[in-house]
């Protein structure tokens, strides 16, 4: 009995050992398995702890950097606290100069009133002298008025008369001008062909028309010159040519040729040779391209008439430039 006692004791604690040892084996599994785990848990936490370290390392850089980016800061805020405390000085300055200036402006200001109302009032007395400045001018004009208009009208009948008695004189040489030129176209008709043979040069050339006449000594030249602006030539080159005939007595005739600058030229030499004479004007200039042929028959009869008064001038027609302007040379030799 005791037997079986004991060897059901042994089973039992077989079983038990059994048991243990199975309970072992789970347990000694499970705690393998938390090993796996705590190892895996600690290569985590020292892959985090490395992380943490590398971060703690950059962010101590960036404090230092950002300690220095303070500092420079700082210091740059000195800088420009200092710079705004002397801008602050240099415009309370300013502020005071402003002030200094306003107050001298108001002075200034208060002096130019004070001047306007001094201007103004001697403007007003002024406005009353001159008030009775124009009444007296007033007074006086009328009286001066009625006193001297009879003056007046004298002076202005005498002038008008003078001018009157001058433009009759002007006329009647004009006249004996177109009259003398008159006389001397009928007196070159009969000598067209000799004319037109004259006319085709432009050297002077001399062709007495009576060689049975005497020649002129050089007074009767002088007192029988006459001279006429008879056609107008155009020349190849393009410019005009005005043919003057001069005649100077006992039917003696000869023809030239003559540029409008001469005739300027002639104008130019008598003013300054005779500046106590009045001269006529002489035409107008004009360029070469537009000189129309009426605008050219025009010029010749005004440039006829211009030499017509000089001739009717016995002044003028002993002017030596005159003679030299007609080449009246041989016909003059007579004087000696």
């Amino acid at each position: 009995m005791e037997a079986e006692r004991n060897s059901a004791a042994c089973a039992a604690a077989v079983v038990a050992a059994e048991a243990a040892e199975a309970a072992a084996l789970k347990s000694s599994a499970k705690y393998d398995e938390k090993l796996k785990a705590l190892d895996e848990s600690n290569r985590s936490l020292q892959a985090q702890l490395r992380g943490a370290l590398d971060e703690s390392y950059q962010s101590s850089a960036r404090a230092e950097a950002l300690a220095a980016q303070i500092e420079e800061v700082q210091r740059g805020g000195a800088v420009a606290s200092e710079a705004v405390n002397s801008n602050a000085q240099a415009t309370q300055q300013a502020l005071r100069t402003v002030e200094l200036e306003k107050a001298k402006w108001k002075k200034a200001h208060e002096q130019v009133l004070a001047e306007r109302e001094s201007i103004a009032q001697k403007l007003q007395e002024a406005e009353a002298a001159l008030g009775a400045a124009e009444a007296s001018l007033a007074a006086a004009a009328e009286s001066a008025e009625r006193s001297g208009k009879e003056a007046v009208e004298r002076a202005v009948r005498q002038t008008e008369a003078s001018a009157k008695e001058e433009a009759a004189a002007l006329r009647l040489k004009l006249a004996q001008a177109h009259s003398d030129g008159t006389a001397l176209r009928a007196q070159l008709d009969s000598q067209a062909a000799e004319r037109e043979t004259l006319l085709s040069s432009v050297s002077s050339s001399f062709a007495p028309t009576s060689s049975a006449s005497p020649l002129p000594r050089g007074p009767d030249v002088i007192s029988a010159l006459q001279a006429s602006v008879t056609a107008a030539l155009k020349r190849p080159e393009g410019w005009w040519a005005y043919s003057v005939c001069v005649a100077y007595g006992g039917g003696n005739a000869f023809s030239l040729h003559r540029r409008y600058s001469d005739f300027t030229q002639l104008h130019a030499k008598l003013r300054a040779g005779a500046p106590d004479v009045r001269l006529p004007p002489l035409p107008p200039k004009r360029s070469l391209q537009t000189q129309s042929k009426s605008f050219v028959e025009t010029r010749r009869q005004e440039l006829h008439e211009y030499l017509c008064f000089l001739l009717a001038e016995r002044s003028l027609r002993l002017n030596p430039a005159i003679h030299a302007f007609l080449e009246l040379g041989m016909a003059l030799g007579h004087l000696a």
